[in-house]
């Protein structure tokens, strides 16, 4: 099973420690695909069971490790670091009164990242239409007073 390792970052570049056990034989840390393609890396000493690597911005890296003994078959693990900016804060708009009750309610939205909408507080029965987009519709709303949440995510942070 891979390692997996999350950075939500504060600057523009990073660099992570690569590290497993002490092992028998001869190391070798190789990059193996990013998410997106070809996002640079640099691994400072491959051949290290503890190495550094440089260079890392917003994505998602596969690194492999392999053990390397002899005539042994290799063995093999993989470490995946994703690295994510973090997030803005979620602003869901101005509040709203709606007292004619005319559904459906329409809550604003104004984020670059994913998110998801909850009823906070409130009386029961409203009804997110579809409570991952940010321009959706709450119906069932009756008297009373409402609080709706935007939670906003980005990757690892």
């Amino acid at each position: 099973m891979p390692v997996r390792i999350n950075v939500c970052r504060q600057e523009q570049q990073v660099s992570r420690w690569l590290e497993t056990i002490l092992p028998v034989g001869t190391v070798l840390w190789t990059k193996i695909s990013t998410i997106p393609a070809n996002l640079p890396a640099t691994i400072v000493s491959p051949t290290l069971f503890n190495t550094v690597v440089n260079g890392l911005s917003n994505g998602t890296y596969y690194f492999e490790w392999q053990n390397l003994n002899g005539s042994c078959t290799p063995t093999r693990d993989t470490v995946i670091i994703t690295i994510s900016a973090p997030v803005s804060t979620a602003a869901a708009g101005a509040d709203q009164e709606n007292m004619a009750h005319r559904p459906p309610w329409r809550p604003m939205r104004h984020s670059w990242y994913a998110g998801m909408w909850t009823q906070a507080s409130g009386p029961g029965g409203a009804v997110i239409t579809n409570p991952l987009s940010p321009t959706t519709t709450i119906t069932g709303l009756t008297d009373g007073v409402y609080k709706f949440a935007w939670t906003i995510t980005n990757g690892a942070c």
